[in-house]
């Protein structure tokens, strides 16, 4: 199983940039992984090595096909996260009424910002912050971010939180749709169960209750991905961002 996925996973990069792979075709392979699982078991069960090869070619087309709508998905749930916040995660952290850096850093990198940001004058304490904060917050978190990309060796820990936010945006963005997939193939494999019985789901799984398994425990993990986690990684992110200022 472990030099399948790899095998797959490896062959994968070549078509797709780390950040693409990372943040796009990431999260539909997690979804997919227990659909792999299953062609293989079910290869390995009725001896039949097409059957799971086949699987495995259905899953590398698959994400060719849709390693966008995971980002789309991501995005939407994005808009709704900052509405909900009231603000993009960069932007809060740099305001004074949001507690994620203490105000004596805070001030610091304001002051580092406003030396090499022009046209922009961040505020040095909460009394000095006003309705049009905010749009200088935005203007030197873009600054900053352009700065970041293009030191990516120097700042490679934003790119790596960059990813993970992403990968995690777009994971719960699917999370909806892999659900009701786990729970299709659930259903279709019960129904192939001549005579159901818990107790030899537990005692005796192998074979006839492995594919019912699988999807089972598939749909639970889905359901563990939540908001909380997204939005943790989205400061995490923004934290990263705004700690170059460090190293200005």
């Amino acid at each position: 199983m472990g030099l399948v996925k790899g095998g797959i996973m490896e062959s994968l990069k070549k078509y797709f940039d780390d950040f693409v792979f990372h943040a796009r075709v990431m999260p539909i392979l997690v979804v997919l992984l227990p659909i792999l699982a299953l062609g293989i078991v079910k290869g390995i069960i009725d001896n039949n090595v097409l059957e799971g090869a086949l699987y495995i070619a259905m899953i590398v087309i698959f994400l060719t096909l849709t390693s966008r709508v995971a980002r789309e998905s991501g995005k939407r749930y994005e808009n709704k996260m900052y509405k909900k916040l009231e603000g993009i995660p960069t932007t809060i952290i740099l305001r004074y009424s949001d507690d994620t850096i203490d105000d004596l850093t805070k001030t610091r990198y304001h002051k580092k910002l406003n030396e090499r940001v022009t046209d922009v004058e961040l505020p040095l304490s909460i009394e000095d912050e006003d309705i049009n904060s905010d749009m200088c917050y935005k203007s030197a978190i873009n600054w900053l971010r352009v700065y970041a990309n293009s030191n990516r060796d120097k700042e490679y820990r934003v790119y790596q939180e960059l990813k993970e936010y992403n990968f995690w945006r777009n994971l719960y963005g699917t999370k909806i749709i892999a659900f009701f997939i786990y729970l299709a193939i659930a259903i279709r494999e019960l129904q192939l169960i001549d005579e159901f019985n818990i107790q030899n789901m537990i005692t005796k799984p192998y074979p006839e209750y492995v594919a019912l398994i699988i999807m089972v425990l598939s749909s639970l993990f889905v359901l563990l991905i939540n908001k909380k986690i997204v939005q943790r990684k989205a400061f995490d992110y923004a934290k990263a961002l705004v700690e170059v200022c460090e190293r200005l």
